[in-house]
């Protein structure tokens, strides 16, 4: 008895171990294929020839001459009608400034815009005298040929009044005017006196160049536009400035009416009737008209308190110029 027991206990033991090993030895097999099969794929990339074949070379070429046909092309059309810089010397600038200066004010006569007293639009350093350094010429002249055309466009936009024109300063030595505090009376006055002092001013806008700046691929200034105008010629301006040939784009747009009061209830309607005199009796079976109802009638025109009132604007704007596809190939 003690040896059949004996005997099924080993058999017990006999099977369970022969499943145990035919579970490992499967286990062991599907780890010893999969490092076969990674074996034979390094050899094989080893043995692999590194280089492309002729025909994945032609294509890729194909490819990048598409490529830089599409960039050429677009750079092309970018480029139509922007500023280029001119070389001169430092005495000829002043003459060209001058003679820019002098077709904004005819301009500005012909188109019946006002302008403060003594306008430079933005450059007053050099309408005052001073001469330029010639490294700073070339980006000076774009400066003074973009701010004619944005003038031009503010002209053939009808506006009322150009109150200043900033831009940005990037010449050695340039700082920024403080105005000072505007002395008198009065609304319209100080108005005024605030118009001078920003006509003389030329601020700074000492942006960080972006990614599209350090790479080369295009050049930016920047102008600040304060002009009166009223909501159609508003419009009008920013239409002209999207048909412009020059690469516009509006960054910041403020409008400002608080110069101007808006007409109140008792401006706009008229002195009420004398109330009727309590002896005067209506005929028996009238009816009573409603007296001073025709007098106190206001117009359409006249119930308008506020909206055709010239307003100030400050229209800020990018210019933007840039590079050609063979100065784009020769930036690293």
């Amino acid at each position: 008895m003690v040896l059949i027991v004996g005997g099924t206990i080993s058999l017990v033991l006999i099977l369970a171990a022969l499943v145990m090993l035919f579970r490992f030895h499967g286990a062991f097999k599907k780890v010893n294929s999969e490092l076969q099969s990674s074996m034979n794929r390094l050899t094989f990339l080893h043995q692999r020839d590194p280089y492309p074949s002729e025909a994945n070379v032609e294509q890729m070429r194909k490819q990048a001459d598409l490529l830089q046909g599409f960039f050429t092309n677009l750079y092309g059309q970018l480029q139509v009608g922007q500023l280029e810089p001119e070389n001169m010397e430092s005495a000829q600038f002043p003459l060209l400034l001058e003679r820019t200066i002098r077709k904004l004010l005819d301009s500005s006569m012909t188109a019946n815009v006002k302008l403060p007293a003594r306008f430079a639009f933005g450059f007053d350093r050099y309408a005052k005298g001073e001469l330029p350094s010639s490294s700073d010429i070339p980006r000076l002249v774009v400066q003074v040929k973009e701010v004619e055309e944005l003038c031009n466009l503010l002209y053939k936009s009808k506006i009322g009044e150009i109150v200043s024109v900033t831009r940005e300063v990037f010449e050695q030595g340039g700082s920024m005017a403080q105005p000072t505090e505007p002395q008198g009376g009065g609304r319209r006055r100080g108005m005024a006196n605030q118009s001078e002092q920003n006509a003389s001013a030329t601020a700074i806008f000492p942006h960080q160049p972006d990614a599209g700046e350090q790479a080369g691929l295009y050049s930016r200034e920047h102008y600040t536009l304060t002009f009166a105008s009223n909501d159609s010629s508003i419009r009008e301006v920013l239409n002209a400035m999207a048909r412009s040939p020059l690469f516009v784009v509006v960054s910041n747009l403020e409008l400002d009416n608080a110069g101007k009061s808006v007409k109140k209830g008792a401006d706009i309607l008229p002195a009420k009737a004398p109330a009727p005199s309590s002896s005067v009796v209506a005929p028996a079976g009238s009816v009573p008209s409603a007296v001073g109802a025709k007098d106190t009638a206001v117009s359409r025109e006249q119930r308008i308190v506020a909206g055709r009132e010239p307003v100030v604007v400050k229209l800020e704007v990018d210019v933007y110029r840039f590079a050609g596809a063979q100065q784009e190939e020769a930036t690293p």
